[in-house]
């Protein structure tokens, strides 16, 4: 075996880290976006109930039509 062959066969220690450390950042960001807090969930659902209700009264304004959700 030469010398090249041999320093090709596997990753290095720094190499592994900076890996772990990217996959760890890509991790706790996900878990930003996932584990919400009740409040910040109160908030989302009050404004996709408030969306929905907005587009039912402009369809019906539209239409000339009752809508009800």
């Amino acid at each position: 075996m030469n010398r090249r062959s041999i320093r090709t066969q596997g990753f290095t220690l720094l190499e592994i880290l900076v890996v772990i450390f990217i996959i760890a950042i890509m991790v706790s960001m996900t878990n930003l976006r996932y584990f919400q807090s009740p409040e910040e969930r109160l908030q989302q659902t009050v404004d996709r109930l408030h969306d929905k209700f907005s587009l039912a009264m402009d369809m019906a304004i539209m239409q000339s039509r009752n809508y009800a959700l």
